[in-house]
Order: C-alpha cells, then structure tokens, then sequence
C-alpha cells in the first residue's frame, strides 16, 4: 500500500503546486504523518492533501474546518477485482463539514458513523456511508456535490434551505427532503422510501420503496410499482430482477445493467439509466481516477550487489 500512495503523491504532486501531502496510517510500522484524522487536520492548511489509508481501526471523529483534498482507498476491496494490494479500508468515524471547509473533496473513504455537511461546496465522491447523512443545518447551503457514493444503510436527509444539492450515479437507501431544499437527483438505485421537493429526477432505478413530495419533475425513471407513473418516459411495474444482477456478483457490481434490460438506453438522450448511467458512472469500490497497485510480490530481502526483485500489477482505473 505504502507504493500505491507514493505513485498516487508523484501523480498530483505537480497539479497541487505549494501544498503539502500528510499521510494518516494507524497500522504498526507505517511511519506516517499522523494515526488519526483530527491531528492531520490541525496540522494542515488550506489547499492540503490527506492520503487516509486503509487500516482495520477506524481514525477518530473530525471536524473539517479547511479547504482540504482527503483521499482514501476505496472500500469492498476484497470483493472487487484488482483493487488495492491491502484490502483494508480508510474508516472515519464522525465527520462534520463546517465553515472554512468549502470546496473540500473526499473520494475512496469509509464513512463508518454519522456525516454532517454543514457548508457549501463540499464535494463526497465515491465514498460508503454506513449511517445518516445530513446535509444543511437549516440554514442556507448552497452547492453540495454527492457523487458516485454507496450509502449501505440508514439514510440521507437533506434539510431546510439546501439547495442546489447534486445526487448521481450513487446507490441511496432512504432520502428525504424539506419543502425548502432543492435537489438534482439522477441516475441513482433506491432502495427505500424517497421524499423531496422541487427537485428533478431523471434515469433513476427505484427497486422498491414510496416517492413523495411537492412541485417535482421527473423524466425516464424505473420503478417496481407506480411510483412516477408512465408519462415523460418514465416506466412503471417494472420486474426488478430483469434491470440488475441481483443474484450473484458483488455487493456494489450487482447493480450493473444485466443484458436485455430494460433500463438500457431508457435514461434522457438514450443514457442508461441507474448508477452506471449517464455521465459519470459508479466506479466499483469507489476508486479514484488514478492507477492503483492490485499485487505486489518480491523474491525476499534485497542485497547491495543483487538488488530486490519486485512485482508489481497495476491498473489506470
């Protein structure tokens, strides 16, 4: 893992000129920067890089209070093909997004308790989230991207006076909105009920659960009953197991388009339609956009006269 970060340094290093890069690793012997999320935060400034790297404990609560560009390794890395040579997640536990922290990104992270987006211009890109998710404090936020996300349990709720709040490409178990928040809701799976309000929501798979709420315009979503009914594209009472590989697969791959299904080329401008649809398809394990090293083997300790033979097997993701 320790080689996966270090080819990840030299890729950004040269697009983030100025900033510095801090490495967070709990595991014995990685001689990072930091073992726990806050102290690398405090130690940071503005405009910063943190690597989080999979560890088997999780790395405290945080309250992100800075501009900073936090990078972990993904998450089902075990299940997926050539993902990550350690297979461990970065696990934060709770995390708050507050003032000073506008135009954060997170990408490849474990969120194993509670994340709260109290701030505009916070972008959470392929990420788990295991429990609630909260977006706005009932006051004013404005422009929160939620991307490419896998929320495994509980829900989302995004409260009074969010607006412009981008959800796509993502897998979301319940979500519900106020009648003062704002969303763009596209190419998701729902599995569970889902309730906004002057929102649009397009080339979404909803497998089960109830859609309400006020003042909504929705185009070329799937439902398993009637939930958007059967005007602008949308399809109604549509047999699940015929969209997914609902049996077999991996937990995040099972939602893949199965061959011959309906929701293929269903989507606004012949996109298809759920999580891999559209524009900016689910990565599977929430990897980022950068090679990642899979294996790694050597024949043993190196010498001064013979060297260390090293394999490595990667991927450009």
């Amino acid at each position: 893992m320790r080689f996966n970060f270090l080819l990840i340094m030299i890729l950004l290093m040269a697009s983030v000129a100025g900033a510095k890069i801090w490495r967070v690793n709990s595991n014995a012997g990685a001689d990072a920067d930091f073992t726990d999320m806050q102290s690398a935060h405090n130690n940071a400034t503005s405009g910063d890089t943190i690597y989080v790297e999979g560890s088997a404990t999780n790395y405290g609560n945080s309250t992100i209070a800075k501009q900073l560009y936090i990078f972990g390794p993904g998450y089902f890395l075990s299940e997926n093909p050539e993902t990550q040579v350690n297979t461990e997640s970065a696990k934060l536990w709770s995390t708050t997004f507050t003032s000073g922290s506008e135009g954060t990104i997170v990408t490849g992270c474990n969120f194993s308790n509670y994340c709260y987006v109290y701030t505009d211009s916070i972008t959470l890109r392929g990420n788990i989230f295991w429990f609630m998710v909260y977006i706005g404090d009932n006051s004013a936020i404005d422009e929160v991207v939620f991307s490419q996300n896998y929320c495994a349990e509980y829900s989302m709720e995004v409260r009074a006076n969010a607006t412009n709040i981008t959800i796509r490409n993502s897998h979301i178990r319940y979500l519900t909105g106020t009648s003062t928040s704002y969303l763009t809701f596209y190419n998701n799976v729902i599995e569970g009920d889902l309730t906004v309000h002057n929102s649009v929501l397009n080339n979404n798979i909803m497998k089960w659960g109830s859609f309400s709420g006020s003042n909504n315009i929705y185009n070329n979503n799937l439902a398993n009953g009637t939930q958007f009914g059967t005007d602008n594209g949308n399809q109604a009472n549509v047999v699940m197991d015929n969209i997914v590989f609902v049996s077999g697969g991996t937990t995040d791959g099972k939602f893949q388009l199965a061959s011959g299904s309906p929701a293929i080329e269903a989507g606004i401008n012949g996109e298809d339609c759920g999580m891999f649809g559209g524009s900016t398809p689910y990565v599977l394990s929430g990897l980022m956009d950068v090679p990642s090293i899979w294996s790694l083997a050597t024949t043993g300790p190196g010498t001064a006269a013979g060297g260390l033979n090293v394999q490595i097997k990667a991927k450009s993701n």
